[in-house]
């Protein structure tokens, strides 16, 4: 880093052989979405101010206040979020509901949902629907199971409304998915 940015005072301030950690903060991530501008992005000079940027904003008071201001999660807790993201996963082909959820996990819906949304960025429903939706895709690309089957595979026992949720989600009907992945593979 030090052939990147110099000999600078600002970079002199952070040293080397301690870890450092990126809180989730607004300005975190409007500056990684910064980097997703084309054609700036390729820049040395905007990289390089970009770096600079960071390291302002991480020895700012402003980081200091948002590192404060989250909540911390005991140890305890991000290992009920990743038993909850296990038993979700390994269960695609049933309904569960956020009651269900804080009930056999020990913890309230609301508190469930705050740390959930907090931790993965989204909410269980939405994560839940995401894994199914991925795991459909995958049957459609590598098995020649009827839509129905897959249908039931992911926890729907009406393959209309299974095609409705994927066509909201992929904007192709399942069918239309099987086939183009067909034809591309």
């Amino acid at each position: 880093m030090k052939q990147f940015f110099g000999e600078g005072k600002l970079f002199g301030s952070f040293n080397q052989s301690e870890d450092y950690f990126f809180l989730k903060s607004d300005f975190i991530k409007n500056f990684f979405d910064s980097l997703l501008i084309p054609d700036i992005s390729d820049s040395l000079l905007f990289l390089r101010l970009k770096a600079i940027e960071l390291l302002l904003y991480l020895s700012s008071e402003r980081a200091t206040k948002d590192i404060i201001s989250k909540q911390k999660i005991s140890i305890e807790k991000i290992g009920i979020l990743r038993d909850i993201q296990i038993y979700l996963d390994n269960n695609l082909d049933r309904k569960i509901s956020l009651t269900f959820l804080s009930n056999n996990f020990h913890i309230s819906e609301s508190k469930l949902e705050y740390l959930f949304k907090d931790t993965y960025g989204i909410t269980i429903h939405d994560y839940f629907l995401i894994q199914k939706i991925d795991y459909a895709c995958q049957m459609l690309k590598n098995t020649n199971n009827k839509i129905t089957d897959i249908a039931n595979e992911v926890g729907y026992e009406n393959a209309s409304k299974f095609s409705a949720v994927f066509k909201n989600r992929k904007l192709l009907t399942p069918r239309e998915y099987r086939y183009l992945n067909k034809i591309i593979n």
